[in-house]
């Protein structure tokens, strides 16, 4: 049974609404007029995000003066800066946004192999000079078409991760257009498109796995990269993990070479996974 883009524009209703403040950054990235109030109004309405804030704002503040306590929110946010609190409101909102989806039985190791490769994704996005925060949520949702296919074709993805594990080599892409018609990557490309998410990141999620058809769209070869790194390194911990191959190409387009100046980049990474709350990075040991 083929899966159409139509039936997916029907169905994406019955998934969690894509949180807004995601959209309202992406469209204030290269905005010097950026509201940064609007920011702050909505890590005041979250109050783990909240103490968040205050806490890194209060260790950065006892470095200036021993005894400062900051308890304004507007000058803990300020302390922190805008760069930190966009990742912190982006890996909040999209922790929830999955969370709400793990309702359709999603294995729990989905987020944390999505956030991770978000990480990977804004390190290699750094390191090309391009923008870390799109990078990010390209790469936390470029297998967000595997939740589609979770909520509406239950076993029939089932099916398709039992024979994923028994071929052991075969790209489960290739599994599921032989299934479906299409791949997950598709699939989460339209429902970048329902979200009104930007081009870039809609067709980073579609071309990830073959950046080369990408129209020379540099996040495809960020997100590409990202999750060859998160899968070598095994950042997530799981022993299904595997690696199918890097494109050449796109790391001569985004300048990486893999020599020793490549540990900068590798370190960088796992320190930023490091920092991550483990809780809510590795709550399972199965795999997708």
């Amino acid at each position: 049974m083929d899966i159409s883009r139509e039936k997916v524009l029907e169905t994406c209703q019955l998934l969690p609404v894509f949180p807004r403040i995601i959209s309202e950054i992406l469209q204030t990235i290269d905005d010097p007029n950026f509201n940064f109030n609007s920011l702050v109004r909505h890590v005041g309405h979250d109050p783990v995000l909240t103490g968040r804030v205050f806490s890194m704002a209060n260790r950065a503040a006892t470095h200036v003066q021993h005894d400062l306590q900051i308890k304004d929110l507007y000058k803990a946010t300020s302390l922190v800066g805008v760069a930190k609190l966009q990742k912190m409101v982006i890996l909040a909102a999209m922790a929830n946004h999955f969370k709400d989806a793990s309702e359709a039985g999603m294995p729990e190791e989905f987020w944390a192999r999505s956030l991770v490769t978000g990480i990977c994704a804004q390190h290699v996005a750094a390191f090309a000079k391009l923008s870390t925060d799109t990078a990010l949520i390209a790469g936390i949702l470029h297998n967000v078409g595997k939740l589609w296919l979770f909520r509406f074709e239950p076993e029939a993805y089932r099916e398709i991760l039992d024979m994923k594990k028994d071929s052991g080599t075969l790209p489960p892409s290739q599994i599921e257009r032989e299934r479906f018609g299409v791949d997950h990557a598709v699939i989460g490309s339209w429902l970048g498109e329902i979200w009104s998410l930007p081009v870039q990141i809609c067709e980073a999620i579609r071309h990830y796995g073959d950046p080369d058809g990408a129209n020379e769209n540099p996040y495809a070869d960020v997100v590409h990269v990202a999750e060859v790194i998160s899968n070598a390194l095994d950042l997530t911990r799981c022993s299904q993990s595997h690696v199918y191959g890097l494109s050449e190409a796109s790391c001569r387009r985004l300048g990486l070479i893999w020599d020793d100046s490549s540990d900068d980049l590798f370190g960088s990474i796992e320190a930023s996974i490091r920092l991550i709350d483990e809780e809510l990075l590795f709550t399972a040991s199965g795999s997708e």
